[in-house]
């Protein structure tokens, strides 16, 4: 992976490191918190391009900052036998303003907040956070749970999950602190909610059943779900798609069955593409026809059957296009 052979003087010459550092970009806080957390013996390193970038006086210039680590070195290697009292004039001379942040940043590692791994292989499982929040992980999902000092909750999925989020209060003021779950193309922002969240490389889903969530991105602007709601992010779209659905489609595999009641083929057809990435296309005149039924598991080849049985209908599946007809 990327980044993993890196000395000190290379993340220090890193410009989204260097973002990082300075706190100046969300997409550089949000992957070097977790490439942090996914190789914690790089730990050591990455103190000490902190501690080396707090010595140096780094300003917004991210090229000026990475030609001066470069001058650096060299200086460095001819004055290794020097004095450290020379050394300790230039640590004098460094910017105040930056060393505050450098010294935060070093601290903040220094601390070791609590980091959890979650998994489910073959069925899902639930789980109870430390601060008593439970998190449902589908089959084959992970999620990575971290809780700093001042109790905000971070954590990053890969698959699907359903979250019942606690409010909880800082220990040090009443307020509440975040929850904010990371995939590869959204950040979701919750506090006090019950949501339905899957991703994969191409997208993120999140359904929310009750509560209120914020979803953000590096390329639109954030917007917020209110009961009911649904949002999609695709990795190549810079839009985030929303609308209303029938939540219990969405968080139907917590139960490990799928109820219709009385649903409308249309949002069968809506649920489908959303679920399985196939485009379904049905007659006008079966749009608002109703569907009843109870069926194990989420099996969209079972759905399907059931669906023509029931309506005595044809149906062709032609790659990723789905085609129901009168027959």
């Amino acid at each position: 992976m990327e980044h993993r052979h890196h000395t000190a003087a290379d993340f220090a010459q890193d410009p989204s490191f260097q973002k990082w550092v300075l706190q100046q970009d969300q997409e550089a806080h949000t992957y070097w918190s977790k490439w942090l957390l996914e190789h914690p013996e790089k730990e050591e390193e990455v103190r000490h391009a902190i501690a080396l970038m707090g010595t140096l006086e780094f300003g917004e210039d991210i090229d000026t900052n990475t030609a001066f680590i470069g001058v650096w070195q060299n200086i460095e290697r001819k004055t290794l036998r020097k004095t450290k009292q020379k050394y300790s004039y230039l640590l004098a001379a460094a910017c105040t303003g930056i060393l505050i942040i450098c010294s935060f940043l070093y601290m903040w590692l220094l601390d070791e907040p609590d980091l959890y791994t979650f998994s489910a292989e073959d069925s899902s499982t639930t789980y109870v956070l430390p601060d008593s929040s439970t998190i449902m992980l589908n089959a084959n999902s992970q999620v990575k749970y971290m809780l700093n000092s001042k109790g905000d909750r971070e954590l990053w999925l890969e698959g699907e999950a359903y979250f019942e989020v606690k409010r909880r209060q800082h220990q040090d003021a009443m307020q509440p602190s975040s929850f904010t779950v990371h995939t590869d193309n959204a950040d979701i922002e919750v506090l006090g909610t019950a949501f339905n969240l899957y991703e994969d490389q191409n997208k993120t889903q999140v359904v929310l059943t009750h509560g209120k969530v914020k979803v953000t991105t590096n390329q639109s602007q954030a917007i917020y779900l209110q009961p009911g709601e649904f949002a999609e992010v695709k990795a190549k779209e810079p839009a985030i798609k929303k609308k209303q659905v029938d939540t219990n489609l969405y968080i139907s595999w917590t139960s490990k069955k799928i109820k219709f009641d009385q649903t409308p083929l249309s949002e069968i057809a809506y649920w489908i593409e959303d679920r399985y990435d196939k485009k379904v296309l049905i007659p006008n005149s079966m749009d608002t026809i109703t569907f009843s039924a109870t069926l194990p598991q989420v099996n969209l080849e079972l759905l399907l059957e059931a669906i023509k049985l029931t309506y005595q209908v044809q149906i062709e599946i032609n790659e990723d296009v789905i085609i129901i007809k009168d027959i």
